[in-house]
C-alpha cells in the first residue's frame, strides 16, 4: 500500500495517520479529520506528509454479519461507547463526553463501510485474542482503559480483549479499534440520538466481565450491568447510573 497524500486532501480521499508514540490513529475521509479524541487532542499531528491513503479499488470486503465494539478508560475528553454495527446500521451508547452522552442510531457513509472493510481484511486471520500489561501484580493490573471487539463471521463469533497499556496489541488491532472512534466521532450529533439515556447492551456487560476476568475492572459507567436477554438482542433496559470512577481509585490526568 502506497503512500500518495497531497498537500490538500481531496473529499474521495480515505487516509490515516498513527500518533507517535502510541495506539491512536487520525482518519481523513468525506472531506473531514476524525478520531476518538474529537479531532482536538491530536490536531497538531495532522501532518498529510505522514498519512497513508487506502487504495479502495483493492479492497476486499469480508462477509461479516455483525460488530460489536465497547471501550472504557479514565479520560473525560475521548470517547467512551460502545456500538453494535450490522450492515450499513449502527447503534451505539455514548457515555464520555457527558454533554454527549445518549444513544444514537445512524448509517455508515460509503467511506466509513470501506474504511471498516479495510481495516477486516488487514486482519490476517480473524479469530479470538486476548492482549494484556506484562506485569505481575496479583491484585492490580493499572490499567487505565480496556476495549474490546467482537465480530460474528460465518455464525461464528471472535472477540478481542485490550488492555490499553499492553505493548503488543498488533498495529492491525489497534487501527479497527481507532476506525470506530472515528466513525463515533463522525456521527455523535443531536440529529442522530435517540435517548438522553444510554441501553445495557451485550457488548458493555462482555468487556466488564472480561475486565474482572483479566484484572483489568475499570468500570468508569458505573457497576457492572446485569447481563441483557439475549446475548445479541439490545436491552431495553435503562443504565442510569452517574460516571464514576472504579475502585482502584485512579484519576486521569491531563
Amino acid at each position: 500500500m502506497a503512500c500518495c497524500c497531497k498537500a490538500q486532501p481531496q473529499q474521495s480521499e480515505i487516509l490515516f495517520c498513527r500518533i507517535p508514540n502510541t495506539n491512536f490513529y487520525n482518519y481523513f475521509y468525506d472531506d473531514g479529520y476524525h478520531d476518538i479524541c474529537r479531532c482536538g487532542k491530536y490536531s497538531e499531528y495532522f501532518d498529510l506528509e505522514n498519512y497513508t491513503a487506502i487504495d479502495t479499488q483493492q479492497v476486499i470486503k469480508e462477509n461479516i454479519k455483525r460488530i460489536e465494539f465497547a471501550n472504557d478508560h479514565y479520560g473525560f475528553f475521548c470517547y467512551l461507547f460502545d456500538m453494535t454495527m450490522t450492515n450499513d446500521s449502527c447503534w451505539a451508547n455514548v457515555f464520555v463526553p457527558q454533554e454527549s452522552r445518549g444513544a444514537y442510531s445512524f448509517v455508515l457513509t460509503s467511506s466509513e463501510k470501506l474504511l471498516i472493510q479495510y481495516a477486516l481484511s488487514q486482519l490476517s486471520d480473524i479469530d479470538s485474542a486476548v492482549y494484556l500489561k506484562n506485569i505481575q501484580e496479583e491484585n492490580c493490573r493499572d490499567c487505565t482503559g480496556a476495549e474490546i471487539v467482537r465480530i460474528q463471521k460465518n455464525s461464528v463469533n471472535h472477540e478481542c480483549f485490550v488492555d490499553a497499556l499492553a505493548d503488543n496489541v498488533p498495529e492491525n488491532i489497534s487501527f479497527l479499534c481507532g476506525v470506530f472512534g472515528a466513525i463515533i466521532q463522525n456521527h455523535c450529533l443531536q440529529m442522530n440520538k435517540l435517548s438522553d439515556d444510554v441501553e445495557i447492551s451485550s457488548i458493555r456487560f462482555l468487556l466488564e466481565e472480561k475486565g474482572k476476568e483479566y484484572n483489568c475492572p475499570l468500570g468508569l459507567i458505573g457497576e457492572p450491568a446485569p447481563p441483557p436477554p439475549h446475548r445479541y438482542s439490545r436491552s431495553k433496559n435503562v443504565l442510569k447510573r452517574h460516571i464514576r470512577c472504579s475502585a482502584l481509585g485512579k484519576t486521569f490526568k491531563k
